[in-house]
């Protein structure tokens, strides 16, 4: 390593090796963030898509959903220990992101905009399935340019949340916008099923990529803030479900639309205020618990060098990666089975579907059901989690031995 930067280097380190970030860059690295988000959008209405035009049933197209997030899984740790052993001068993180970033746009391009454009043979099936292949590898290394970048960017444990909780920010900010734009398209083109649609969401996730609550982490630490999060997701969730079931949904009211009986506005509602404070507050809550899970893994990293000795980012953000897609690649096949036990086995419901009963109950336990299900194991989990925020000084403390010791 040159005089100069080892010179960089020195400018952001503190005393027994705890190096720190300036905001700008934090700012910055989240964009990649924001495009992971942002091309997992789109394959979380793919199904309709492959409803509309790959010409599958609809248990069928949830379970293809299924099956490639299980292949996401177990492309991780495959990818994580390859660049564990590449990166150099250019940097594990500069690769991740370089060849991530590439393959997502080239192959989400040609899922969604050429496809439907090809003869509607089963040539339509073989196409999809292979870029969607190269698709999930392409979401692998971006999503490992996160993890390992937490790790590399800083390990001071006052910044590590504040990391976590910019990047979330900005891709809740960015969720909301994108779930307004696919509104707007699906209400433009009348349906979810419409090719004009993706071709128009592809579009704007290219330039959305472009662009390219930290207090309770710092205060309480990650196990507590989790703990916290978790046990708010479990009591909002409740008392949404609570709300769906005893108030009367139909009252919902909005400025300029009519609400359930055909009413026009005059005023907004308990049920629409309710849901409103709910829906923000429970929000929130999910939101610190998802904004701690990449400064926890970062952490573990770190644990797993003064444990080993090894400096393994790629492998321990990827084998987390791993578990979560593992979980929740059930999702789309749950919803496909749920959807096909209530009546809807050949084709999606849609904007022109009349309401039901039955599709309630379908939204409340998917919306709310499972992810109050998530909260209560994280809760149960968190009581195995020993990195505290004195333990991780210690560790940096051994790291920054160790580190010396190798010099």
């Amino acid at each position: 390593m040159d005089s100069s930067s080892n010179e960089k280097i020195k400018r952001y380190m503190k005393e027994d090796g705890i190096h720190f970030v300036p905001v700008w860059r934090i700012f910055g690295f989240s964009g990649a963030n924001m495009a992971v988000n942002l091309y997992m959008g789109i394959t979380m209405i793919m199904s309709y898509y492959l409803n509309g035009y790959v010409g599958m049933a609809v248990v069928l197209a949830s379970s293809f959903s299924t099956i490639m997030r299980l292949w996401d899984g177990v492309t991780d740790p495959i990818v994580g220990f390859l660049i564990d052993k590449f990166g150099g001068r250019f940097g594990k993180t500069r690769l991740c992101l370089v060849i991530g970033g590439t393959m997502l746009f080239v192959n989400s391009f040609l899922m969604f905009n050429v496809t439907d454009r090809l003869p509607e043979t089963g040539i339509r099936t073989i196409f999809f399935v292979v870029f969607t292949l190269l698709y999930y590898i392409g979401y692998t290394f971006l999503n490992i340019s996160n993890h390992v970048g937490n790790v590399c960017l800083t390990n001071d444990p006052s910044q590590r949340p504040i990391l976590s909780i910019v990047g979330t920010v900005i891709v809740r900010v960015m969720r909301a916008v994108m779930t307004v734009v696919v509104a707007s398209l699906a209400v433009k083109y009348g349906s979810l099923k419409s090719a004009d649609l993706f071709h128009e969401f592809t579009v704007i996730g290219l330039v959305m990529m472009t662009l390219g609550i930290g207090t309770i982490g710092r205060k309480l630490g990650l196990k507590k803030a989790m703990q916290l999060g978790s046990w708010g997701v479990v009591v909002m969730d409740a008392l949404a479900i609570g709300l769906w079931l005893l108030c009367d949904p139909k009252t919902l009211n909005l400025p300029g639309y009519t609400n359930g009986y055909g009413q026009a506005f005059t005023g907004l509602s308990f049920f629409t205020i309710m849901l409103f404070l709910v829906s923000v507050v429970g929000g929130g809550f999910q939101m610190i618990t998802s904004s701690i899970i990449p400064p926890m893994i970062a952490d573990v990293t770190d644990y797993e060098a003064s444990r080993s000795g090894k400096y393994i980012p790629g492998m321990v953000g990827t084998l987390f990666s791993f578990m979560d897609k593992m979980i929740s690649s059930f999702g789309p096949l749950l919803v496909g089975v749920g959807f096909a036990a209530i009546g809807f086995g050949d084709k999606f419901p849609d904007l022109n579907t009349p309401y039901s009963t039955s599709l309630l109950m379908i939204a409340i336990v998917f919306y709310y059901g499972l992810e109050l299900i998530g909260a209560l194991f994280n809760i149960g989990a968190m009581k195995f989690y020993d990195l505290t925020p004195e333990k991780m000084k210690s560790i940096e403390e051994i790291i920054y031995k160790m580190r010396e010791t190798n010099e």
